[in-house]
């Protein structure tokens, strides 16, 4: 028993000796500082470039060339040229294509729907270049989810459950493997990535009312929400600025915003979120719609690069195939509809592009402002895309070459670029070549805006191979990493922003280990190399050297806290090296270089010369050469030609004559100071030459030039004519002749004719006449002023011309043109007639013209048939009869003509008397009815 305690105290002696051994270690330090340091990691969305020496998020323009539209009904996908709007090419992909992704190389990820489990049961990759088809992983049944994380791998999710699963894929965009495998217990509807690296999935569809967030590297769930408290399901989504996740609702008309960070109460991974509790708002998006949205439906939804919303909405649930639809755009900030805009039938997806185009897949076709581009290939279909700007004024509507295009989802890869990818990731790997090193620290400096982050997490293994195997672990700035073994060690920096035009900065990240015996301690850096409580103490200073010239000094190294210092100073150099004397006066290694070249002179007269100065080995030089002398000096210049220092001194005078005309004089030559001078002073010349006189007045050498000439006139009336005075020989001329008089002046026209100085005297009066009709009148003319009159006035017009009398009464020249006809009647009895009357040649005429009478009136009938004002007067009624308002009264027979039958009776008293009270009953009835009437 002793023995063994032995054994345990020598033990934990070694080991005390050996952490002892390890405390008196070398560190190892390792430090990104530069560009060049930063390269020799792996970047995504990351450069070192933007400013040298730092790591900054690519803020640069954003740029989405293509619009890809999955076309369901025609298996197809088609890649349109977002500036044009025209189809580049139609691919083929498999059945029922619907949502798509579009990558960082613009390339299209489409999510197939087509209801297998076998080879559609996945997404294909479509080459934005060659157009060329990549089957991806197989993902399940049923593939609707489709999304690009921050590092640029791919999210697949199904719909339909496989053996009670549903399938959740991470695939490699390069080599296409699977990265992570999840089976779900619900489907996932439609995906979404924000730029925090959460990933929203919808299973509102599959029977789960719910909205899930996932960790968009690992796949992992953090949270389920259920929307039982919505009266719709979430059909598209869309992340807006911050992170913000919005969704558009079916069947109903509202847009909720939800609160991407809620977590459910007391730590629980589910829970149910409501209005004010993980939903932010709920905006009725259909009052913008002409129908008031009671029979509307949310549809696709997106995001523009102001943080503004666009949501599509259908106009009818039922029908919605056929429906009109409405792409609203919401205030991202206040969450206030501004407006709609009718696009086509049944729109399904929209989409914001770099250039600021909205874009709006019609599922039904149609849409304003149609644009029929060619499609390629002969293809063609139903399927259009509608184009406008963000006031809401429509470019255009395109074809999509397919038919029922059914994308709702980020169709132009906007999405993934200014929201997924705000956000960027560094990665380096180290090799300290010390096996099994510990880690000590890590440190960084950086530079954060509020609304920008870093994070950075690190791993170490032994072989660089391993470090694949070995988990993350995150960290803070300065914290102990003591734990962390291994030869190699890994860094990943991932860089947010919630703003596109500022990033985080990370200008140095520095590791250390904890250390390893390594003597002497004789490097100045700070770090206690031999472990032996003191840092640096074995450094030796070193001579040094400074300066140049006049400032060369020396002085001695140091080593102060880790940095390296010189004392050495040089001197103070002069502000120049203007001095001619051989040393560098501005230190700068180059001596006399600001010396100063000065011009030169030397001899008198022509003789005088320059020259210049200049410094040579630190001496100054003159270059100044005399000329020389002439013979003697005649030359009137004031140069002292043969150099005897008197100036012109041999110059002869000569006679000079000046001016000319007028002015003409003489005069002598002088040479003064060089300058000839000639006494000859021409006389003063007058301003002008205006006097017609022979004389060149104004000394020109040009005589009379100035002469005015004057318009003048001679005669009158048209005898008078008009000249102009000219100047000839020193005499003036007039050229002004009268015209020929007229015999005599008889016309009236202002013009005296006769050149007698009286205008129109020989006039004639002449008589006239004027007006027609009733307004005929005579008159005489008269000349006045040179204007003919007329005396003759025309009368004054009736208002109208209805009497019938042959004259014009309204001067009109048409006769009794107003005049009315009347209705007429004539003759009595049978002679009764009608007529009208008319106005002929000034005459009123009737036209109406009576009956011819019957020779008598003997027909008992109530007629006047002889029209002589008489009825019934010849009339014969049987024996004892009387004809009595054209009927026979009594007697024994009453005839037809009476109007009565043919019947004859035996006359007695009582049968008349009977037969007159009848008449007088039948009378006393009618008068009773004409009072009545009355």
């Amino acid at each position: 028993m002793r023995r063994s305690v032995v054994r345990i105290s020598l033990g934990v002696f070694v080991l005390t000796i050996l952490s002892s051994l390890n405390a008196w270690s070398q560190p190892i330090t390792h430090r990104w500082t530069s560009s060049a340091d930063f390269n020799l990691g792996t970047s995504t969305n990351i450069n070192s470039s933007d400013v040298p020496d730092q790591l900054q998020l690519n803020l640069s323009a954003i740029e989405t060339p293509y619009l890809w539209v999955a076309n369901t009904s025609s298996n197809t996908v088609s890649q349109i040229d977002a500036s044009t709007g025209q189809v580049i090419r139609v691919v083929d992909v498999g059945p029922s294509p619907s949502r798509v992704a579009v990558d960082l190389d613009h390339n299209c990820w489409v999510g197939m729907r087509g209801n297998e489990s076998g080879p559609n049961a996945r997404a294909v990759k479509v080459d934005a270049v060659s157009g060329a088809v990549t089957p991806g992983p197989w993902a399940g049944s049923v593939v609707r989810g489709v999304a690009i994380n921050r590092m640029g791998q791919i999210w697949i999710s199904s719909s339909q459950s496989i053996d009670g699963g549903y399938l959740w894929i991470l695939v490699d965009p390069v080599t296409l493997s699977v990265l992570e495998t999840i089976n779900s217990d619900i489907g996932s509807y439609g995906i979404v990535i924000n730029m925090f690296d959460k990933m929203f999935s919808s299973t509102s569809w599959l029977g789960g009312d719910a909205l899930e967030r996932r960790n968009a590297t690992t796949g992992e769930r953090e949270q389920r929400w259920n929307l039982a408290a919505l009266s719709g399901n979430v059909y598209g989504m869309a992340v807006g600025k911050n992170g913000k996740l919005w969704g558009a609702l079916w069947v109903d008309h509202y847009v909720a915003v939800f609160d991407q960070d809620y977590q459910c109460p007391n730590g629980a991974v589910t829970c149910q979120i409501d209005l004010g509790n993980g939903i932010i708002d709920l905006i009725d998006v259909g009052a913008m719609l002409p129908s008031g949205g009671l029979t509307a439906g949310g549809r696709g939804i997106s995001a523009d690069r102001d943080g503004n919303i666009w949501a599509v909405l259908n106009d009818q649930l039922g029908s919605w195939t056929t429906a009109p639809s409405y792409v609203v755009k919401i205030d991202g900030e206040t969450h206030t509809p501004l407006f709609s805009v009718e696009v086509g039938t049944a729109a399904v997806g929209v989409a914001y592009t770099a250039d600021g185009s909205i874009w709006v897949v019609n599922y039904g076709g149609g849409g304003p402002n149609p644009i029929n581009h060619a499609c390629p290939g002969g293809t063609g279909g139903n399927g259009t895309v509608t184009q406008m700007t963000l006031d809401g004024t429509i470019i255009g509507t395109y074809p999509t070459c397919g038919n029922n295009p059914y994308t709702y989802s980020e169709m132009a890869g906007y999405q993934l670029l200014f929201q997924t990818l705000s956000n960027g990731r560094w990665t380096a790997i180290w090799d300290s070549g010390v096996t099994d090193l510990n880690w000590d620290t890590i440190e960084w400096d950086d530079v954060l805006s509020p609304q920008t982050m870093l994070e950075v997490r690190i791993r170490s293994a032994a072989t660089e191979a391993q470090l694949e195997s070995s988990p993350w672990i995150a960290v803070v700035n300065g914290d102990d990493i003591s734990w962390n073994q291994g030869r190699f060690i890994e860094v990943e920096v991932y860089f947010h922003t919630s703003i596109d035009d500022q990033s985080p900065i990370l200008e140095e990240l520095r590791i250390s280990s904890v250390c390893y015996p390594n003597p002497p301690d004789d490097n100045c850096d700070n770090l206690d190399n031999d472990c032996d409580g003191s840092t640096d103490e074995d450094y030796q200073p070193q001579q040094t050297f400074c300066g140049i010239g006049a400032c060369a000094a020396t002085g001695a190294t140091s080593c102060i806290d880790g940095v390296e210092q010189d004392s050495c100073t040089s001197g103070t150099a002069a502000a120049d090296d203007a001095t001619c004397d051989g040393i560098d006066d501005d230190c700068d290694d180059a001596t006399d270089e600001d010396y100063l070249a000065l011009q030169t002179s030397c001899g008198i007269g022509p003789c005088a010369s320059t020259g210049v100065t200049s410094c040579i080995d630190g001496f100054e030089q003159d270059s100044c050469t005399s000329g020389t002398a002439a013979a003697d000096d005649t030359t009137c210049d004031g140069i002292d030609d043969d150099c005897d220092d008197a100036t012109d001194e041999d110059y002869e005078a000569l006679l000079t004559s000046c001016g000319i005309g007028a002015c003409a004089a003489t005069g002598v030559t002088s040479c003064i100071t060089g300058t000839e001078q000639d006494s000859c002073s021409p006389g003063i010349a007058a301003a002008d030459d205006a006097t017609c006189d022979g004389i060149d007045d104004d000394c020109d050498d040009a005589t009379d030039e100035d002469y005015q000439p004057l318009e003048t006139s001679c005669g009158i009336g048209p005898c008078a004519s008009t000249g102009v005075t000219s100047c000839i020989d020193g005499v003036e001329q007039d050229s002004c002749t009268s015209g020929t008089a007229a015999a005599d002046d008889a016309t009236c026209d202002g013009i005296d004719d006769d050149c007698d100085d009286v205008t129109d005297e020989d006039y004639q009066p002449l008589q006239t006449t004027c007006g027609i009709g009733a307004c005929a009148s005579t008159g005489v003319t008269s000349c006045i002023d040179g204007v003919e009159q007329d005396s003759c006035t025309s009368g004054t017009a009736a208002a109208d011309d209805a009497t019938c009398d042959g004259i014009d009464d309204d001067c009109d020249d048409v006769t009794d043109e107003d005049y009315e006809a009347l209705p007429t009647s004539c003759g009595i009895g049978a002679c009764a007639s009608t007529g009208v009357t008319s106005c002929i040649n000034g005459t009123v005429q009737d036209s109406c013209s009576p009956g011819t009478a019957a020779a008598d009136d003997a027909t008992c009938d109530g007629i006047d048939e002889d029209c002589d004002g008489n009825t019934d007067e010849d009339s014969e009624c049987p024996a004892g009869g009387i004809c009595q308002e054209g009927q026979c009264i009594g007697g024994d027979q009453v005839t037809s003509g009476c109007g009565c039958s043919s019947t004859t009776h035996k006359g007695s008293w009582t049968y008349l008397l009977l037969f007159g009270l009848l008449i007088w009953v039948r009378r006393g009835a009618a008068r009773s009815k004409g009072r009545s009437r009355l």
